[in-house]
């Protein structure tokens, strides 16, 4: 059976983070159906080895091995091909955000309806960051336009399909161009 919620957390040499990335999960997953799909996306550390002695302890997580690294957006797709949920999206897994964030996407993503996207909105920021994200959504929007603003804000959490009949980016692009894509579609956006 697919679960809910399918979310990628793409993984280059995070063996030291694994076990409270997976904690943070078990607690904030409690009785939720989704799936985390850790993609080792090329790591050269010991990602492999903490993987396979941490997932039998964690139901909902499997994990995926990519070789060579194939960057950002490139780990984030090979684990979208292999997600089945209803709902799909990703989020670091250096957990920049916490784990209860995906969950609180979701339902929000639900309440939004079948054509749903949903990101989360970086705050307090400090002032050169948020002008440089500023820039950026800028030459983004012109190129791709649409109106694009926050565009690394986590997690996103979109309805399965969005992807469909698209040909992403396997790069940092890749946020730009799906919060695009769902804008063009014209899919219920929200940042939170």
């Amino acid at each position: 059976m697919s679960p809910l919620l399918s979310l990628v957390a793409p993984c280059y040499n995070e063996a030291r983070g694994l076990p409270a990335l997976l904690a943070a999960f078990a607690a904030a997953g409690a009785g939720r159906d989704f799936e985390l799909i850790l993609v080792d996306n090329g790591s050269t550390d010991d990602t492999p080895a903490v993987l396979a002695a941490e997932l039998p302890k964690y139901p909902f997580a499997r994990s995926l091995r990519v070789e060579p690294n194939l960057g950002y957006g490139g780990g984030i797709l090979a684990g979208l091909a292999a997600a089945g949920g209803a709902y799909r999206g990703w989020t670091h897994a250096d957990q920049q955000f916490p784990a209860a964030a995906a969950f609180e996407a979701l339902e929000r993503a639900r309440l939004l309806g079948p054509e749903a996207y949903v990101r989360g909105a970086r705050l307090g920021r400090p002032a050169p960051d948020r002008f440089f994200t500023a820039v950026l959504g800028g030459v983004y929007s012109l190129f791709l336009g649409e109106r694009l603003r926050d565009l690394s804000g986590q997690p996103v959490v979109f309805s399965a399909g969005l992807l469909d009949g698209s040909n992403p980016p396997a790069d940092f692009s890749l946020d730009a161009v799906s919060l695009a894509l769902a804008l063009r579609r014209g899919w219920r956006v929200e940042r939170f």
